[in-house]
């Protein structure tokens, strides 16, 4: 008997961990942090990146905030809400370092009640690598995020709340 019930248990357990598996692979956290990804991946350079693919990834980085975004470098008197100026920050970015990357880590991310906004608290760090020169910087960042209904998950506002390290990448 005690055979069936250890069996059971186990059967019960494995339901229950697939079933939270299956709710975070459908859950909007795993979305917003799967478009975080996607900001890293179009802010990082491998060594040898074309122009074309850069200029690309540019574009694709200006496609994931609403279009009534704002970003906010008080730090820096840095403020940007025109699409057109993003992309150009992102290739002036892109173009100062051989390879790049970009990581966030984020904390809670809180969803409101109504599913369509959402906040973050993330440390950004981006590392570059010129002629022989590392560069690295790293922020605290607030980003709110507003759900579109054919977009999917988009940056509304970016605000660097506070530098940790390093120099502005501008």
């Amino acid at each position: 008997m005690k055979g069936r019930s250890g069996q059971v248990l186990m059967a019960v357990l494995i339901l229950v961990a697939m079933v939270g598996a299956l709710r975070y692979w459908f859950s909007e956290e795993r979305r917003i942090r799967a478009r975080l990804g996607q900001v890293e991946e179009y802010l990082g350079k491998p060594e040898g990146e074309g122009d074309l693919i850069g200029a690309n990834k540019a574009r694709k980085l200006g496609e994931l905030f609403t279009p009534d975004f704002e970003i906010s470098i008080p730090q820096y008197d840095i403020s940007v809400s025109d699409r057109g100026e993003l992309v150009r920050v992102a290739l002036l970015y892109r173009s100062r370092a051989k390879s790049a990357t970009a990581s966030f880590s984020p904390g809670e991310i809180n969803i409101d009640g109504s599913g369509v906004n959402a906040t973050v608290q993330v440390t950004a760090t981006l590392t570059g690598n010129d002629e022989g020169t590392r560069r690295r910087e790293s922020y605290r960042v607030a980003i709110d995020w507003a759900k579109d209904s054919r977009e999917g998950w988009l940056i509304r506002r970016l605000e660097v709340l506070e530098v940790l390290e390093g120099n502005p990448f501008l």
